[in-house]
């Protein structure tokens, strides 16, 4: 892939196959003075209606303003392609940082993302998709990606689409189940994406990863969660709480786990 709509793709910068990330230069109708963005580029059969309507989704979404957002610059179809762009990491994501992170810098990109999905809670739009690939470092911290698959709380006919099952260790299960996407599941979220960078990749259910999709879908809503025991008793305890089955039990904010988080970074 060469090219998507008018941007020059310049390579690619994610391991997922089925909605791609890739560094491109941005066409000038944008008047970036960035040379790169990221690109998004959605690989999902929609109509014609339905991706403008996705498209349209995606400016509102670049209206909720926070520093702890990434910044959307575009969004629209190419055939049968949706796709997004976005201001570039420099220092790559959590899950593919440019160099190793210290265990502070996890805490504080974790603390970040919280922020990042607050503000989008106080606009009322849950993310849906919360993973360690949609935290973007940089050097004044991290911002929250990939707010193409978010929907407002009260929005019955949304046309965003539902994570892929490759990403069920991040999504609270009781999303799989029917619920309403909330501030509690992304809650959830960002405590499954605590555990999964401070524990260095460990998953919450051991084993899942060598199962079809239904086998790992099973466990996932038969099993509770396994927390590492390699996690440090505190980090160990804010994540256990973020996972709560029950979301009262929950910390009742994003903000609030973002606190939480902060707290664990050891002051210098």
């Amino acid at each position: 892939m060469n090219r998507v709509a008018d941007y020059e793709i310049l390579d690619s910068v994610s391991r997922e196959e089925r909605d791609p990330l890739f560094t491109a230069v941005p066409p000038r109708r944008l008047g970036l003075s960035a040379d790169r963005v990221l690109l998004k580029v959605a690989q999902i059969e929609l109509g014609a209606r339905q991706l403008h309507r996705a498209a349209e989704e995606m400016r509102i979404l670049a209206a909720v303003k926070s520093p702890y957002l990434v910044e959307l610059y575009d969004a629209g179809q190419d055939g049968d392609k949706l796709f997004y762009s976005m201001e570039h990491p420099t220092l790559g994501t959590l899950e593919s940082p440019r160099q190793p992170l210290a265990s502070d810098e996890k805490l504080a990109a974790v603390a970040d993302a919280a922020r990042g999905a607050h503000a989008l809670h106080e606009a009322g739009i849950a993310h849906r998709n919360i993973r360690p690939s949609c935290i973007l470092l940089y050097a004044s911290g991290a911002k929250l990606a990939d707010l193409g698959m978010a929907k407002h709380f009260d929005a019955g006919n949304s046309v965003s689409m539902m994570p892929d099952v490759t990403d069920i260790e991040f999504i609270d299960p009781a999303i799989i189940t029917g619920e309403v996407p909330s501030r509690a599941s992304d809650v959830w979220s960002l405590g499954a994406t605590l555990h999964w960078a401070m524990s260095g990749g460990q998953l919450l259910h051991p084993g899942r990863a060598d199962l079809d999709p239904f086998a790992a879908m099973r466990r996932v809503l038969t099993e509770p969660p396994l927390i590492s025991p390699d996690l440090p008793d505190d980090v160990a305890a804010v994540v256990a709480r973020a996972l709560e089955r029950d979301p009262a039990d929950r910390p009742a904010t994003a903000e609030e786990l973002a606190v939480e988080v902060a707290a664990l970074i050891e002051a210098p």
